[in-house]
């Protein structure tokens, strides 16, 4: 009886607490980062479909069966157009990779590239697609992949927890924390 007790208060207590916590910030973040609902991760591409019966979400990514992670974002609609950089940290804690990428909340894209500092080349402007969702209806979905078939990750077997903070217009803080596993 007192195993479980201590269980109850050392491990769920805490968890219960951060888990609120977090819900908190995204709350508090909805905002000011030009969101509707918080990111969500896929397995697939769910632009390829015209109605989804909710928001699908996962947080756990077999490594042997997995080609890219989608980060999907659901823009307010009158969001205009934003940089949103991806930082996305490998299982030591170490940056595994850093990409800007310009988003709008609309079809009507004035300029289909931007150039963005740092970069090369002009970035394609992602428009994302409308769909269906349960009961929330119409919302225009962006998913933005995190290739891991064929990359370092899969090569050289980077199984664990991995985090991507999401910054929106080169703001200081990020948007979100979102974590993720990739395991066998």
């Amino acid at each position: 009886m007192r195993k479980s007790f201590y269980f109850i208060i050392i491990v769920l207590l805490p968890a219960l607490f951060l888990y609120s916590y977090a819900q908190t910030q995204i709350s508090n973040n909805l905002g000011h980062c030009g969101f509707e609902r918080p990111p969500f991760l896929t397995d697939h591409n769910i632009t390829v479909k015209k109605s989804l019966s909710h928001i699908p979400y996962t947080n756990y990514f077999s490594l042997k069966s997995i080609e890219n992670i989608y980060i999907n974002l659901i823009p307010k609609r009158d969001m205009g157009l934003k940089v949103i950089t991806l930082v996305f940290y490998d299982p030591n804690g170490n940056i595994y990779l850093k990409k800007k990428v310009p988003i709008k909340s609309s079809e009507s894209i004035t300029k289909n590239n931007i150039s963005i500092p740092g970069y090369r080349f002009l970035q394609k402007v992602k428009g994302g697609k409308i769909l269906k969702i349960g009961n929330l209806g119409k919302r225009r979905v962006i998913p933005i992949p995190f290739a891991i078939s064929g990359t370092y990750i899969s090569n050289n077997h980077m199984t664990g927890t991995w985090e991507v903070k999401i910054f929106v217009n080169n703001n200081e803080n990020p948007c979100y924390n979102i974590f993720f596993t990739i395991g066998d």
